[in-house]
């Protein structure tokens, strides 16, 4: 078993300070790690509705070095180096906060109860201690006994455990450790338009990430594979491999669109994919993903992979709404006319919603993308110049838009229109992003615009 490093910076005064007594019943509990039994001396316990467990004990039965250093106080710093994992402690009065950081992301917890010092033993409460390392926790009440499942690997890996995706549209299979990336709560006024589910296993990243077409099937699954590869995928039709067509349930049919050799874009390849035609006739794209320079060459990427679009099931939220309808946008509303699906998508920064005209698949879908935030910075010395304006009327003010256009005055698929509507003096507003197919496209879309109201 590959020996990852922990380090834990524990002051003498602070370990002292956290000395607890003993309470006058303690529940003693079984530990069971990966099918193990475990005997630790002294033995784990239930003290204030949490399992307490021997620090080092624990630590090492999981496969960790654990060295101590004093010097600092109240900090504590894990790292999990083969997993790129690491878990910074600090103590504040009784509560014990935790933050782990994979990359840039940062997720604290805060525990309720304190380690503490008994018999020359440190003890820390095990959920906490094993779920950071990303162990899923079972707890069995009628023997109490506490289950830990670890990290699973690449070999060992299998889908078990169910996430949705695009708000319950769909729901998949993944090991445990996957991780909603970007991804919205689901609302009935939207659909969600992408969902992105991170897992990793040992060092190895995959993810499956999930979008909206916003198109209807052509009647011909098969022909509508072969049409995403032409509109989205890239390359030939020979380079990829379509499936049967499945059907789940009786309610969800789909066609799995697998490349015949390597096919990547930056840093991830492409292992599978689904294309998936939903009760309204609607289609769903998901597709398995994996670190390029790992995956080239292990069939295990390729198998699990398989497994995971395997297990594609019908959500609750089988249809998308496309009636004419009024819908809230934070503060605003706007008027949504018959034919086009509003969704919602998440960003690191912001929240964007996008208003498309459902279409055939191989036809392009009209749009209107809105989010509400400050005005873009446009770089002077940039290629891209618009090539005419056209003001326009939106929440009571004269807006501007800018036309990008293939063909000056052509309202076709080569067009694009931008405006801002400020709001207040502090530099925020409405940015509005329109693609129309065509010059009717073009009137439908201004008219959605200029719907936007305050509640």
């Amino acid at each position: 078993m590959k020996r990852n490093v922990i380090v834990f910076i524990l002051a003498v005064l602070l370990l002292a300070s956290l000395a607890a007594p003993t309470s006058a019943v303690d529940e003693r509990v079984i530990v069971v790690l990966n099918g193990v039994t475990l005997s630790p001396s002294p033995a784990p316990f239930i003290r204030n509705d949490r399992t307490m467990i021997p620090l080092r004990f624990i630590a090492e039965a999981m496969g960790y070095d654990v060295e101590w250093v004093s010097g600092a106080t109240s900090l504590i710093t894990v790292t999990d180096a083969a997993r790129g994992v690491t878990v910074i402690a600090s103590v504040t009065g009784d509560a014990f906060t935790l933050s782990r950081k994979v990359g840039d992301d940062v997720r604290e917890i805060v525990m309720d109860v304190s380690p503490f010092i008994e018999d020359g033993r440190t003890f820390v409460p095990l959920r906490f201690f094993a779920e950071a390392f990303d162990y899923v926790v079972g707890w069995d009440a009628a023997t109490a006994t506490v289950t830990l499942t670890g990290y699973p690997t690449l070999e060992t890996a299998r889908p078990d455990t169910q996430f949705s995706l695009l708000g319950d549209r769909l729901t998949v299979r993944l090991p445990h450790s996957a991780a909603v990336r970007d991804d919205i709560a689901p609302d009935k006024n939207f659909a969600v338009g992408a969902t992105v589910l991170d897992f990793n296993l040992s060092t190895e990243p995959f993810y499956v990430g999930a979008s909206e077409t916003f198109a209807y099937s052509s009647g011909d699954l098969t022909k509508d594979a072969r049409l995403m590869i032409d509109s989205s995928l890239g390359g030939a039709l020979s380079d990829y491999a379509i499936s049967m067509p499945v059907n789940v349930a009786s309610e969800v049919e789909y066609v799995t669109i697998t490349p015949t050799y390597t096919r990547h874009d930056g840093d991830f390849v492409l292992l599978t994919s689904a294309l998936a035609r939903m009760p309204d006739k609607t289609l769903v794209f998901v597709g398995v993903y994996a670190d390029y320079a790992a995956a080239r060459g292990d069939e295990n990427y390729a198998r699990l992979a398989g497994e995971v679009v395997a297990t594609l099931k019908p959500g609750a939220k089988l249809t998308l709404e496309t009636r004419a309808r009024a819908v809230p946008l934070s503060d605003y509303s706007l008027d949504v006319p018959a034919g086009y699906a509003a969704a919602r998508f998440a960003s690191n920064i912001f929240t964007s919603y996008a208003l498309n005209k459902l279409v055939t698949i191989g036809e392009s879908s009209p749009q209107l993308s809105i989010s509400l935030g400050a005005q873009p910075v446009v770089d002077d010395d940039t290629e891209v110049k618009p090539t005419g304006f056209v003001e326009d009327t939106i929440l009571g003010q004269t807006v501007t838009w800018s036309l990008f256009q293939r063909d000056v005055g052509a309202f076709d698929g080569g067009t694009l229109a931008t405006a801002f509507v400020p709001i207040g003096d502090d530099g925020q507003g409405v940015n509005l992003a329109a693609a129309p197919q065509s010059e009717a496209d073009w009137n439908v879309i201004r008219g959605i615009a200029r719907s936007l109201k305050l509640k």
